[in-house]
């Protein structure tokens, strides 16, 4: 087995979800026993054990963003909504007026399922489920009789709507064109925190690159593309009248939630192990009751943290989320967090 070392350590969310999005790739390619876990240092580090060398993971990321990168591509898909363009895989943009143009929805419905049916039948399932994850614009959502596309959208995608921007178009777009030309040794040595290069940001102390992952600075386009991977790990639970549910985001049914909850563990735990306890009534119980009260001393917290060390977490990271920008444009920054032991 290799060890794959994750720039940053566990204060850092985006480390979180880079884990998460390296282990969706090495899983994709075909390895059913990796692994995640986290160091027992003073800082913990997330490692990623594989049976793949990480020169060839690295190289399959190169390989995604080459693909993605094609003009073919779900990524690269784009249409006009009254007169705007748009990516109809943004789950994020303007909402439709149906009124106004009538076709609007039927063709933005139509672009969507051709390229999932296209991505069915190639069997990308890395790709299927981070669209799936990311969520799509509610058309069926509505308040205050005003439409509220954005309620059906994960709240862990965090472009900034500034300027009519979003997120495919205006960030994933632009990170797989850049990728698509780098070598497997930059974009690994960007994963294990050697090297910084931020071309998307221009190496900025007001760099966006990282996406919401963490507060503005400069950031490894490969790391935070790995990191946006990681989302796909976050499946969304959508509902009929209410937002659709970000797992480890709370409140639930806040549109700009003030914390973030991920387990953490010491000892190697299967992908699958990871997505099933994220969904978990134990990480849901946790953060609730942070939110609600405050305390983890209380009798829910106590079982829901017998539970989750049960099934081998030992830790939760906790993160609190930051609303900046304006109110026309808001911003999601998770800020460093703390990492709080189970046991």
């Amino acid at each position: 087995m290799f060890t794959i070392n994750i720039a940053g350590d566990a204060s850092s969310a985006l480390s979180h979800f880079a884990l998460l999005g390296l282990a969706a790739v090495a899983e994709e390619m075909g390895d059913n026993s990796v692994r995640l876990l986290w160091s027992l240092d003073s800082e913990p580090k997330a490692q990623l054990r594989s049976i793949y060398d990480p020169l060839l993971i690295a190289q399959r990321i190169r390989e995604l963003a080459t693909r993605w990168s094609e003009d073919s591509s779900w990524v690269k898909a784009r249409k006009n909504y009254a007169g705007k363009q748009f990516a109809p895989f943004s789950p994020r943009i303007k909402a439709i007026d149906a009124e106004k143009s009538p076709h609007d929805w039927e063709e933005h419905h139509h672009i969507r399922t051709s390229h999932v049916d296209q991505l069915l039948a190639d069997k990308r399932w890395l790709d299927l489920s981070f669209i799936s994850a990311l969520g799509e614009p509610s058309y069926w959502h509505n308040e205050k009789k005003a439409p509220r596309p954005d309620h059906g959208a994960s709240r862990w995608e965090m472009k900034t709507r500034n300027r009519g921007e979003e997120f495919v178009q205006h960030r994933l777009s632009l990170m797989v064109d850049e990728l698509s030309s780098w070598t497997n040794e930059d974009i690994l040595a960007g994963i294990q925190g050697k090297q910084v290069h931020d071309p998307l940001g221009k190496n900025s102390p007001d760099s966006r690159t990282s996406t919401g992952l963490t507060p503005p600075g400069p950031t490894d386009v490969a790391l935070a593309f790995v990191g946006l991977l990681g989302i796909a790990s976050f499946q969304l639970a959508p509902q009929v009248k209410e937002k659709s549910v970000t797992p480890g985001a709370f409140p639930p049914q806040a549109l700009h939630p003030v914390l973030m909850v991920l387990p953490m563990s010491s000892t190697p735990i299967s992908l699958g192990r990871a997505r099933s306890v994220l969904r978990s009534e134990a990480i849901a119980c946790i953060g609730g009751e942070l939110v609600r009260t405050g305390d983890i001393g209380t009798t829910a917290v106590v079982s829901a943290s017998k539970w989750l060390l049960e099934h081998g977490i030992n830790a939760v990271a906790l993160f609190d989320i930051k609303k900046a920008g304006s109110s026309s444009a808001p911003e999601r920054q998770v800020q460093p967090g703390s990492v709080l032991p189970l046991g």
